[in-house]
């Protein structure tokens, strides 16, 4: 980072210098946003147009491409698709420059949904752990239309908001919390 922003690393751990350390993290934070934008503009990857138009708490998602975040900067492209690989066959993976972001994408939903469930807080080198959302529909480009995706197009929005509907059971029943040091007396009664 010290590099991108023309200094030594001396100089930008330099608690004494003029600029304060907050401003020099929040410069460090913009130039990797920025690079990691005109990343996924280079790749063809995001249509940023969708992005802007949707809203998010509205959004429907991809179940075929997985986000990837909180990546340690340690991981290497390679370890980071051999671990994802392990759940599907991948279409497409790939980290930006500065491992802020990875995509995911899987051949089926069932490969995607197995992803998830079982990386989902995986800490890569035992470093960090990893978050997971599936991608926004329409906002990742694919470079030519599949059979899945024509397949997508078929299902009409009554077998879409069925599949919704299970998908919110499902991971509802999911959920599990682990309560410790109870007294002896306590019934689950009480515990609702």
């Amino acid at each position: 980072m010290a590099k991108q922003l023309g200094q030594s690393k001396g100089e930008f751990f330099d608690k004494d210098a003029a600029t304060s350390m907050a401003v020099k993290v929040a410069k460090s934070e913009t130039v990797i946003i920025n690079q990691t934008k005109q990343w996924l503009k280079e790749q063809e990857v995001i249509d940023f147009d969708a992005l802007e138009k949707n809203d998010r708490g509205e959004c429907k998602r991809n179940k075929y491409v997985v986000l990837i975040k909180n990546l340690p900067y340690t991981a290497t492209e390679a370890e980071l698709k051999e671990i994802f690989e392990r759940h599907g066959q991948l279409t497409r993976f790939m980290i930006s420059p500065f491992n802020t972001l990875g995509i995911a994408e899987y051949a089926s939903k069932s490969m995607a949904q197995a992803a998830m469930k079982n990386l989902a807080y995986y800490k890569v080198n035992y470093v960090n752990p990893i978050y997971l959302e599936y991608a926004p529909k329409g906002l990742i480009d694919s470079k030519s239309k599949s059979k899945r995706d024509k397949d997508d197009d078929k299902m009409s929005q009554e077998e879409a908001v069925k599949e919704e509907k299970i998908d919110e059971v499902k991971h509802k029943q999911s959920r599990q919390i682990f309560v410790k040091n109870l007294n002896f007396d306590t019934i689950e009664a009480q515990l609702e």
